[in-house]
Formats: C-alpha cells, sequence, structure tokens
C-alpha cells in the first residue's frame, strides 16, 4: 500500500537516507519552506507510481515557517500493460507443452490478474498455489494448493513433489530461493512478471503483465493445438478437499482449549469481510493455516523485520487505511505484550474497529527463543484489554467458544480474544 510518512529530520538528507533505505522504503525531503508543498507533492506522486512507503523528512528550521496552503496537481503516470515479446511467450507456450504435471504458483504481483491465471490453469490442467503473500487468491477453487512451501498440507505437498513444471507469475523469488528452495529444485521453472527484478533467472523469464501473458498463452498453445496435461483429476480434488478438513485433535487440560479447534472456529464467525494482520511467534504456523482473510489485498503480514509485537500496530493502520472492514490480529502472549497494550489503547481512543486473538500459554520468549514460564498460570489478557477501555473475553473451554460469536456479533469497541492453550512445554 503506497503510504506517505513525514519526519522531522536534521538538515541534510544522509542521516534519514541511511535509516529508510535499508527497509526498501524511499526518501525525500523539503528543500525549503517555499517549496514545500511542492516537494510533497512529488513525494506523493513518488509514492503511488512506486507502490511503496516514502519517507519525507522536514527539518526543523523549515517545519517552523509559516507557508501558504495551495493545492498541488499530483503527477502520477497511469500505469500501462506491458504486452510480453510474442517468442517469449512462443518459448513459455512450448515449456507448458512438453509438461505432464505443471503447476501454476501466484504471488502478490498476480493477484489483479486472478481470472486471466483460472482461464490458464484449467486450460494446462495446473492445479493452484500461491505464495504466502497472495494467500487465500485461489481459496474455493477444487484444485487450490492453497500456499506453497512449509505451509502446505501432505497432499498439497505430495502434489509438488511429483510436478515436473512450475510456472511462477509475480512472486519475487530470488536467485538464493530458487537455488536452494525444494519446491523449485529438479523442476523447469518458467517465471512471468511485470516487474524486471522480480523475473531472476529461471528456464525462462517472460516480463509481462500478469493478466496479459496468460491470456496470450492459452491463445497461443489453442493455436497449436496442445492438449491439457490431464493432471489435475477428480481423485486430487476429492484428497484436497479432505486435506482442508479438520481431523481428530487430543484432548485439552481443564481450563484451557486446543489452538486449531479455536482458530478454525473463529475463522467460521469472524465476519466475512476482514482484514487479516498475523504477528510473527510461536504460533505463527498455526494461525498462517487457519485463519484467512478472503481476498489477499485485505491480508498484512509485518515479519518482514523478522520480530514478533509488530502486528498491532500495524493492526491500527489498517483500521485507518480501511475503516468500512473490522481488522482481525493474531498473536501470541508474548508479542502482544511487547508493544500491544500501548497500541490497543490507539484504537480505544479512536474507535477502531479491531478484534485481537491472542493464543496465550502464560509464555515469555526469551531472546534465542528459550520458552520461559510455559506451563505456568496465563497472565489475564482479556484483563488488560478492559483496564485499557476495550472489551476483553477469555476462552477456556468449548463453553467459551460457543458463545464468541455472539460477543463478536455485538462487540462496540476494540475486542481482545484471549485464548487459554493446553501446549506442552
Amino acid at each position: 500500500m503506497p503510504a506517505e510518512v513525514v519526519l522531522p529530520t536534521e538538515p541534510g538528507p544522509g542521516r534519514l537516507a541511511d535509516l529508510v533505505l535499508p527497509s526498501g522504503a524511499g526518501v525525500a525531503g523539503a528543500r525549503a519552506a517555499e517549496t514545500a508543498v511542492d516537494d510533497l507533492g512529488e513525494a506523493l506522486s513518488r509514492a503511488r507510481a512506486e507502490r511503496r512507503p516514502i519517507v519525507f523528512g522536514v527539518s526543523a528550521d523549515i517545519a517552523r515557517r509559516d507557508v501558504e496552503f495551495r493545492d498541488v496537481t499530483l503527477d502520477v503516470p497511469q500505469p500501462r500493460p506491458i504486452a510480453a515479446a510474442p517468442v517469449a511467450v512462443w518459448l513459455a507456450a512450448s515449456q507448458i507443452a512438453e509438461a505432464e504435471r505443471p503447476i501454476l504458483l501466484a504471488g502478490r504481483g498476480a493477484i489483479e490478474a486472478r481470472p486471466a491465471l483460472l482461464r490458464l490453469a484449467d486450460r494446462i490442467g495446473a492445479p493452484l498455489a500461491t505464495t504466502l503473500k497472495a494467500k487465500d487468491l485461489f481459496r474455493g477453487e477444487p484444485f487450490d494448493l492453497e500456499v506453497a512451501g512449509g505451509l502446505a498440507g501432505p497432499v498439497s505437498r505430495m502434489v509438488f513433489d511429483v510436478a515436473d513444471l512450475v510456472i511462477c507469475v509475480g512472486a519475487g523469488f530470488d536467485g538464493a530461493a530458487i537455488r536452494r528452495g525444494a519446491m523449485v529444485d529438479g523442476r523447469r521453472l518458467v517465471l512471468i512478471d511485470a516487474d524486471d527484478d522480480a523475473t531472476p533467472q529461471g528456464d525462462l523469464a517472460v516480463r509481462g503483465d500478469p493478466a496479459a501473458v496468460a491470456d496470450a498463452l492459452v491463445d497461443t498453445l489453442d493455436s497449436l493445438n496442445v492438449p491439457s496435461s490431464g493432471f489435475r483429476t477428480e481423485a486430487m480434488a476429492g484428497l484436497l478437499a479432505e486435506q482442508a478438513r479438520m481431523g481428530g485433535r487430543p484432548r485439552t487440560t481443564s481450563g484451557t482449549v486446543d489452538l486449531e479447534t479455536a482458530l478454525r472456529r473463529l475463522d467460521e464467525i469472524l465476519p466475512r469481510r476482514r482484514v487479516v494482520v498475523d504477528d510473527g511467534g510461536r504460533f505463527l504456523t498455526e494461525t498462517l493455516r487457519h485463519v484467512h482473510p478472503g481476498d489477499p489485498r485485505a491480508y498484512v503480514l509485518p515479519v518482514n523485520f523478522g520480530s514478533t509485537g509488530l502486528g498491532m500496530g500495524a493492526a491500527v493502520g489498517a483500521a485507518i487505511g480501511r475503516p468500512d472492514v473490522p481488522v482481525v490480529m493474531v498473536c501470541a502472549d508474548d508479542g502482544f505484550l511487547r508493544g500491544g497494550p500501548a497500541e490497543f489503547t490507539t484504537a480505544v481512543r479512536y474507535g477502531l474497529d479491531i478484534i485481537v486473538i491472542v493464543a496465550n500459554t502464560g509464555a515469555v520468549l526469551g531472546p534465542q527463543h528459550d520458552r520461559v514460564g510455559i506451563g505456568q498460570r496465563p497472565l489475564r489478557m482479556s484483563g488488560v484489554a478492559d483496564a485499557l477501555g476495550g472489551e476483553g473475553v477469555t476462552v477456556s473451554g468449548p463453553t467459551d467458544l460457543q458463545r464468541l460469536e455472539a460477543v463478536i456479533a455485538h462487540r462496540t469497541r476494540p475486542l481482545l480474544i484471549d485464548l487459554h492453550l493446553d501446549v506442552p512445554g
């Protein structure tokens, strides 16, 4: 999401650039008080055109001066679909024609191309998968392998194991991921992306708008009378459907609930239209698997920095950016305590529609992720939420899970759901 961040700075851009550029964001600044409004307009144009945050620095001497406000027209060129070279499309079609077990893998850069990708996958008989940042792009489709890689279920992994071609669309694989990733190891790889930087060396890289390339591939395959691979079968669809269902779960001790059972139930009863924010931490894998945004554009994963405790701040930002839908943030108890209460207070003060789900084991993770305190009596996070002016509810058994639907439906302020978990140390 393009964004503009305005910071007070010391004169000179060097110090700000050293801080910001490693994050992937851009840097701009006010050159003088007289040009500050124009400079800000240029920075906003960059944020929209480059599709990344731009940090706009204003030195203290400029910030103290009064300037006349005026409207500034943003100069943002309208993006035009990039047409792939016909020879590249033909070569990609040739690779597909030779494949017996193709898979189509979509990343965040392919979200808007969903209809075209479905047509291509249906034409060539390819199951569908996504990267984590395109999670749920194909949710509900019978041949959806869901998120590829370590989060994949056993059936999805089996399908990947026998694939001989991966068509990767709009996913920013770097060279290391391709060389070391078992997901593509030993398989031919066709990469399709509109961004030059996102198409590293594979067997073939096609630069072009994902939807346009997918449509061109269907047309080319039709003109060459290439048959479908036949890789997708009713048996595969049945196995994938069975994979999505929850198997037997262990009994839990008194006063606790099973995490997967609770997350699956919450996924069913939370508002259908929602933004989902996943914090890092011990339970990240379970939340990634079982709490769905439904729309990958409504999914926020603030763990690129590699730290827990960032979810609550990201949830506040998402709630301000999307005030029309509730924001669901899932974290562990230690992650919430790392800055969460302060941001939860912000949500209360601004009346933001945020639902926080805390996976609570009474644990505090040390700097080396040593588990300290697991199995001890958990801190009552619902009480923390109440004390901060929100609403808290403790879930410590099946009866509490059953009443959650009514609690969620009748919430009037930020809500924290405190899941007391039975997790062995």
